[in-house]
């Protein structure tokens, strides 16, 4: 930029920097919001022992940012050292970004000071934004800070401006509320809390750390971020904090934690979380709700099972010692204390000898009286062995039996299968008496192999059996039953219960009976199966009540085991073509995949599906619901993925929030014989990570940005410290400011700069580029290319013309203008906006027009050279030949 365009150089004149001229800049409150408006204080400072006429001061708010403007009027605070600074001389229009004033007078070691209300940018970002008055410079002044002169001396501050600080930290008021859902947990269980993370506003806070204090008792053993809402995004860890979350306004994030209650924990437990904004860019306004509690009541719940053998199934009626053991045992969750076992001796036996407890698993015995021991403590997987010697006295005849029975007399003990008692028989000499022992073809199952059990049934006593003898088997839910045994010892079932049965008689001491049939294992058998048969008949009056005549096998089930998993091709912008979330499902589990694997994906607002299904899959909408369903065959550690096109809609943008957004989606996977949630995909979210909080699990969650379109809007002005009225051959700037306020960038921007009546064309500087050329004539159309405006940016471009030399009469203004071309596509211009006052009708998307001396509004005008006629300087030139012929006579 030629010097022509500063003020001093109009003149002839060069500014001298001094110290003299001093700027000093102030903003209160020196910490705000985003959205907030603060005072912004300008001092101009006269250390001269004269007075100074300002000539131009300029200030301009984007050396802050893009965004920050004026907001309201400015106020021009009482001095008596500062006259003449009025509504005529200073401008800061409200909306716009320039603070300048033209006039005025600073008296000797005086200031005059002015208080302008900035608006800070809903969108600026934490941190220091800074607003410093530069220090002048003798050559170029469109840009320039304060001028002032007396008389024909000028100057100008030699300092850049001390202050004008502002930290800009979001204001959000972010909350936490915590539940299990229940008032009652079970010591030595599990518990699952819902942690909502949730921001009030107005800004958004990010790195938003949660901590969770588990309380005595009390223990966390897996977190997951469940689902967001607002373009929330989350990370969670087992370990302190928490998790960490960002949160736009109007945004919550939930957590799902899993905890376990100590086998031993009596009481209450309670769990405490909290929320803690980032201090660095984040206050909040309520730090009442950032903490949460959930106490809970601890109840006891152990289930005990109790069983009993003899040593003898035939005694001798001679007389014989029979010796009972007795083991009692606590599956959990809870220690049980105060637990007592009491045995009854078979009528007309007595005690032999000292019975003997040997505890296992920190169990004890408490204390014995008898046969009964009282005061046990039974932790989950301790165990009691306790055995008793009876005497069988001479002559005693008739089945022998013994039984056992555990309690507790504060409750919270169930018994396992369903009797607290257990129960043993010895025959005597002579009679028959049976044996059944159940038995699985494998030791471990699979969904969907076949496998068998056998029923064999034998006669241990010293007669024969005689009648019918009749098993009967209730299978579990979860087999399917094939294969039966047919004929006079066959079988038959009717639902789950099947039914042998053999009339042939049994040798004594040797003689037996089995029947195998087929089971076929669903993914509702897993994780294992619990069966019991029972024999009857035979001539055995003990059964089927005695344990001699009941069989249980447990075997476990190995099932496929699904995870999902779920990334997107991002960040993505509205409108684009090509967007896609990859889902990859594997099998964890130890046996392939049968039958229909369905993976269910709830997609965020604004994106859609892009209606073609993957390879292997068929893919069905619901509104933001989506279904796939396929039979992929996953073998044990294999996986397959689908690759799920997508839309990007201007919804998934909402308005009012950050160009670049995230998006949050869920997604879940079920089926395939995996028993999971009954073979089903859950609902994707919340209700999924309550059922599953392992990360990778049957759930999947994954963030992606999406950007908004480019949105821009076009500023035009002179450029500042330009001087009014213009002059023939002055070099006049004007600058272009190009905002884009969207999230994707702006490419090859284009428009028309048509040079005004009455100049010629000097240069286009800084961002911008044309294929015009020095020279180029009033009217010409000159295309204006601006390579790149940044995402949440913006690009200026100057273009410089000289009024022509002599100017026409007919050039009463000059009225730059701008026009975007019919070629420009729709990404890279705007729709027109509303034309300045003062621009003629017809002129193109924005126009400056500088009026004449004397128009309103002054003093920004064209101002030609004047001139006169030839009779009119003839006239001039006898006019001053008589004043100095006058002159002459007087002094004779």
């Amino acid at each position: 930029m030629l010097a022509s365009a500063g003020p001093a150089s109009a003149q002839g004149k060069v500014p001298t920097p001094t110290d003299n001229l001093k700027v000093q800049v102030s903003i209160n409150p020196a910490n705000a919001s985003p959205g907030d408006t603060v005072q912004k204080t300008i001092r101009l400072i006269n250390e001269f022992d004269q007075p100074q006429n300002i000539v131009n001061f300029v200030d301009s708010l984007r050396s802050m940012g893009v965004g920050f403007v004026v907001n309201g009027s400015p106020t021009i605070t009482p001095s008596p050292s500062c006259t003449g600074i009025g509504k005529g001389s200073m401008s800061a229009p409200n909306g716009g970004v320039t603070i300048s004033i033209t006039g005025g007078v600073i008296q000797a070691n005086g200031y005059c000071e002015v208080v302008v209300p900035v608006q800070i940018p809903l969108t600026a970002t934490p941190g220091t934004y800074t607003n410093r008055i530069p220090a002048c410079s003798t050559t170029a002044y469109a840009d320039g800070p304060l001028y002032t002169h007396h008389g024909n001396d000028y100057y100008c501050n030699k300092e850049p401006s001390s202050g004008g600080d502002v930290t800009v930290r979001n204001k959000a008021d972010v909350g936490i509320t915590k539940t299990d859902g229940v008032t009652e947990v079970v010591a030595g269980g599990t518990t699952t809390y819902q942690v909502v993370v949730s921001n009030a506003g107005p800004n958004a806070a990010n790195n938003v750390a949660v901590t969770d204090t588990a309380g005595t008792g009390l223990s966390i053993t897996s977190v997951a971020c469940a689902s967001t809402t607002g373009g929330a995004a989350c990370t969670a860890s087992n370990a302190a904090p928490l998790g960490t979350v960002n949160l736009p306004s109007g945004a919550s994030a939930t957590f799902t934690v899993s905890a376990t209650v100590a086998p031993g924990a009596t009481g209450s437990v309670t769990n405490t979380v909290t929320a803690t904004v980032d201090p660095a860019t984040t206050d909040d306004p309520n730090p009442s709700n950032n903490t949460a509690r959930d106490t809970d009541t601890v109840t006891t719940q152990g289930t005990v099972s109790i069983s009993k053998t003899v040593d003898k199934a035939i005694y001798a009626n001679t007389g014989d010692t029979l010796g009972y053991t007795i083991k009692v045992s606590n599956a959990g969750p809870s220690t049980l204390t105060g637990v007592s076992m009491a045995d009854v001796l078979p009528t007309g036996t007595t005690l032999s000898g000292t019975p003997s407890c040997t505890p296992a698993g920190n169990a004890s015995c408490g204390t014995r009286s008898g046969t009964t021991y009282s005061g046990i403590t039974l932790p989950p997987g301790g165990s009691l062995t306790i055995t008793i010697s009876a005497a069988v006295p001479n002559g005693t005849t008739g089945t022998l039996t013994n039984t056992a029975t555990v309690s507790r007399p504060a409750g919270g003990m169930t018994c396992n299968p369903s009797s607290c008692a257990a129960s043993v028989s010895s025959a005597p000499a002579g009679v028959p008496f049976l044996q059944l022992v159940k038995t699985a073809s494998a030791t471990t199952f699979a969904v969907g192999t076949p496998a068998s059990y056998t029923l064999t049934v034998t006669n241990l006593g010293t007669a024969a059996t005689s009648g019918s003898i009749t098993v009967t088997d209730t299978v579990p839910a979860g087999l399917g039953i094939s294969n039966l045994p047919t004929g006079s010892a066959g079988c038959t079932a009717s639902g789950q219960t099947v039914t042998c049965t053999t009339a042939a008689a049994l040798a004594a001491s040797t003689g037996t009976a089995s029947w195998t049939f087929t089971i076929t294992p669903s993914a509702a058998a897993a994780p294992s199966v619990t069966n019991t048969a029972s024999v009857a008949g035979g001539g055995d009056g003990s059964c089927p009540a005695d344990s001699h005549c009941k069989s249980t096998v447990t075997t476990p089930v190995n099932a496929p085991k699904l995870q999902i998993t779920k990334t997107g091709n991002g960040p993505w912008t509205i409108g684009q073509t090509g967007a896609s979330y990859t889902l990859t499902v594997t099998n964890t589990g130890a046996v392939t995949t049968t039958g229909v694997v369905t993976v269910r994906d709830t997609l965020p607002t604004g994106i859609t599906f892009g209606g073609t299904s993957p390879a292997g899959w068929t893919c069905t909408p619901s509104g933001q619901n989506l279904s796939c369903t396929g039979t992929p065959n996953l073998g044990a550690g294999n996986n397959t993925t689908l690759a799920v096109p997508v839309n990007v809609t201007a919804a998934a943008v909402p308005a009012g929030v950050h160009p670049s957004t995230p998006v949050t989606n869920v997604a879940s996977v079920g089926g395939g014989g995996d028993p999971f949630n009954g073979g089903t995909a859950p609902t994707p979210g919340t209700a999924c990570a309550v059922l599953d909080t392992a990360t990778p699990g049957h759930c999947a969650l994954v963030s992606t940005t999406v950007q908004s379109a480019a949105s821009i809007s076009t500023q035009k002005a002179l450029a500042a410290g330009t001087i009014t009225p213009l002059t023939a051959g002055q070099e006049v700037p004007y600058v272009i400011r190009i905002t884009n306020v969207g999230g994707t960038a702006v490419t090859n921007y284009q428009f028309n700069e048509i040079i005004p009546v009455g100049t010629t064309l000097v240069s286009v500087t800084e961002d911008g580029t044309s294929t015009c050329t020095a020279g180029a004539a009033a009217g010409t159309v000159c295309p204006i290319t601006v390579t790149s405006v940044p995402a949440n940016g913006f690009a200026r471009v100057t273009v410089m013309v000289k009024v022509v030399n002599p100017l026409p009469r007919s050039v009463t203004a000059v009225v730059n203008e701008i026009l975007v071309p019919a070629s420009c596509s729709v990404s890279s211009c705007e729709p027109p906006p509303t034309k300045p006052t003062g621009c003629p009708a017809g002129t193109g998307l924005l126009c400056v027009s500088t009026p004449t001396e004397g128009e309103t509004p002054p003093p920004q005008g064209v101002q030609p050279i004047p001139t006169l006629s030839e009779w009119a300087l003839a006239l001039l030139g006898l006019a001053m030949l008589g004043g100095a012929w006058r002159g002459r006579q007087r002094h004779r």
